[in-house]
C-alpha cells in the first residue's frame, strides 16, 4: 500500500465533537492535501480543540432526523471529480442515550443514514468516495450482547454500500481527556495503567489506545490505496 497525496481531498468528519472525532478533526487542518474540513455538529461552537479561524475547517450544524428525506445539503461542497472523504466515529453510551432505541439511533441509524447519504451524493456527482468508520472491538452483528451486535450490523450496512473505498477501525478502550467524565472507563484506564506497571502486556484486541492514534491510524487508511 501507498498513500496517495497527489489528489487533493474534501474531509467531512461526523462525531467531530466526540472524543476521537476531535482528534480528527485536529488532525485533518494539519494534512496539506485535505482542501477543506466539514465537521457535523448540532450546536456551533463546539470544537473547542480545533482552531476557528483556520480557512479550511466550516462547522455545519445539521438536523439528523432530516436524514431520511433527501437532498440534506451535507455534502453540497463536493463538485464532479472531487475525491470526498467521510470519517465516520459518531457514538454515545447507554447512559447517555437514556436507552437502548437511542443509542441504536445515534450509533447505527444517524450513522448509516449519513453514510449513505455520502454514497448517493459522491455518485451523483461523479466524486470518488472514501469512508473510514470508527467501530469498536468485538463488533458482531450475531453477538447476544446489544452493543458489539448494533457496531457488527452497522458494519455489514456500510460495506454493503457503493463508495470507492472502505476502512473499518476497531479501537478497544479508548483514552483521552472526555468532556464527560464516565466511571466505568475511569476505572477501566487505572486498572491499565496499574497493569503496565506491573508488566503485563495485554492482546492487542482489548489493549486501552488514544483517541490521538486511533485518528492517525484513521487518517492515515484514508488516503491510503490498495495497489494489486
Amino acid at each position: 500500500m501507498t498513500v496517495s497525496k497527489s489528489r487533493s481531498a474534501k474531509a467531512f468528519v461526523l462525531g467531530a465533537t466526540g472524543l476521537v472525532g476531535r482528534e480528527i478533526v485536529d488532525s485533518l487542518l494539519k494534512v496539506d492535501h485535505v482542501s477543506s474540513v466539514t465537521a457535523f455538529v448540532r450546536c456551533p461552537g463546539k470544537l473547542k480543540n480545533s482552531e476557528p479561524t483556520d480557512h479550511k475547517l466550516q462547522e455545519l450544524v445539521v438536523d439528523f432526523d432530516a436524514l431520511s428525506q433527501p437532498p440534506t445539503n451535507w455534502f453540497d461542497s463536493l463538485l464532479p471529480g472531487d475525491h470526498g472523504v467521510l470519517f465516520s466515529a459518531l457514538g454515545t453510551t447507554l447512559k447517555q442515550a437514556g436507552s437502548k432505541s437511542q443509542q441504536y439511533l445515534v450509533d447505527f441509524t444517524y450513522q448509516l443514514e449519513t453514510a449513505k447519504e455520502f454514497s448517493r451524493v459522491t455518485a451523483l456527482k461523479k466524486a470518488s468516495s472514501t469512508l473510514v468508520l470508527i467501530s469498536a472491538s468485538g463488533a458482531n452483528s450475531d453477538s447476544l450482547f446489544f452493543y458489539p451486535r448494533i457496531k457488527g450490523q452497522l458494519e455489514k450496512e456500510i460495506l454493503s454500500l457503493n463508495l470507492s473505498q472502505i476502512r473499518i477501525i476497531r479501537p478497544s478502550l479508548l483514552l483521552g481527556e472526555r468532556e464527560t467524565k464516565r466511571l466505568g472507563e475511569s476505572l477501566a484506564e487505572s486498572v491499565f495503567h496499574f497493569i503496565q506497571k506491573i508488566g503485563i502486556n495485554l492482546p492487542k484486541s482489548i489493549k486501552p489506545i488514544h483517541a490521538r492514534d486511533v485518528a492517525a491510524q484513521a487518517i492515515q487508511l484514508a488516503f491510503e490505496e490498495q495497489h494489486s
